[in-house]
């Protein structure tokens, strides 16, 4: 598997400030890389230094397994990417807007890409409204058809479901993983929505105060951490006290009037239920999930302590 972007020992200041201390990750072909980290965390400095918009102070970067510093214009030329909100001509369309910046294209881009790219995206039959128009999801989608109109190897989207509502979010979440299965593109996703990058991230950092906390594959990080555990019974009372004296379980609470929440490994739960059921508590409903929020609030907690 090859390696497309390798980050080692950044470092960035600004002033006193010191953004960035030692980050370092890579991202490998067909990778939905989640770029996560808290407020302040370096996540933007390090994605800028990365795209070549500001210099770093220290460290070694390398897309497409050349290096930065020596092979700029040929790196970038590969990489599309929304940092902040995607912008265009309001008062132009959709077509219109997409013809402008393809002209700033080194190879020619006929109108036929530009229709296939709209369609991909899902604007196609909206190409000649004006943007001034578009809701804030439609936009996102816009800013996306632009990344792609290069036909780059990698895609880097800064927070793309921000601001966007329930139906919106989807429909990015959908077009990521369409990038990724139809076209073959290696995706970097920088997102504060944790729920989103765990659907359809593989690989993660989490960064905090300007370093590398930890990085590696979702699955196999989820799996080191315990499982938020639901489950509904007959009587949840019983149930939570043979939780808390008969395994020690201390995280259990009352969600809502029906359901008990809990954390534990996971080669506990069929005991569990086991040990309930000789207790004469019915079982309606076990629902075990390892989620990436828990995950990452625990690593930054760590980080804090």
């Amino acid at each position: 598997m090859s390696t497309v972007v390798s980050v080692s020992h950044l470092q960035k200041k600004f002033g006193s400030f010191q953004a960035l201390r030692d980050v370092n990750f890579q991202v490998h072909a067909g990778d939905v890389f989640g770029f996560l980290g808290p407020n302040g965390a370096g996540k933007s400095t390090a994605m800028r230094c990365m795209l070549g918009l500001i210099h770093a102070d220290h460290g070694d970067i390398r897309l497409f397994e050349q290096s930065l510093t020596t092979n700029k214009v040929g790196i970038l030329g590969r990489i599309g990417n929304i940092i902040e909100k995607p912008d265009f001509y309001k008062y132009l369309s959709a077509e219109a807007n997409l013809k402008i910046f393809a002209r700033m294209a080194s190879q020619p881009i006929t109108t036929t890409t530009i229709h296939e790219i709209l369609d991909f995206v899902g604007l196609l039959e909206r190409r000649r409204d004006k943007v001034k128009g578009f809701s804030h999801g439609m936009r996102q989608r816009l800013g996306i058809a632009q990344t792609l109109l290069a036909d780059p190897d990698l895609i880097v989207l800064d927070e793309p479901t921000t601001g966007l509502d329930p139906q919106g979010i989807i429909d990015v979440r959908k077009l990521i993983l369409r990038l990724k299965e139809e076209k073959g593109k290696t995706i970097i996703l920088s997102s504060h929505q944790l729920q989103e990058v765990e659907m359809i991230a593989n690989r993660m950092v989490i960064i905090n105060h300007g370093h590398t906390v930890i990085e590696g594959e979702v699955a196999t990080l989820l799996n080191a951490q315990d499982c938020t555990v639901k489950m509904s019974t007959d009587n949840n009372p019983k149930a939570q006290d043979l939780l808390q004296t008969r395994f020690a379980i201390s995280s259990v609470q009352q969600e809502n009037q029906d359901i008990i929440q809990f954390s534990v490994k996971k080669e506990k739960i069929p005991m569990i239920i086991e040990v309930c059921v000789q207790e004469s508590i019915g079982i309606f409903e076990v629902e075990s999930k390892k989620q990436l929020e828990n995950y990452f609030i625990q690593m930054i907690q760590n980080e804090s302590i």
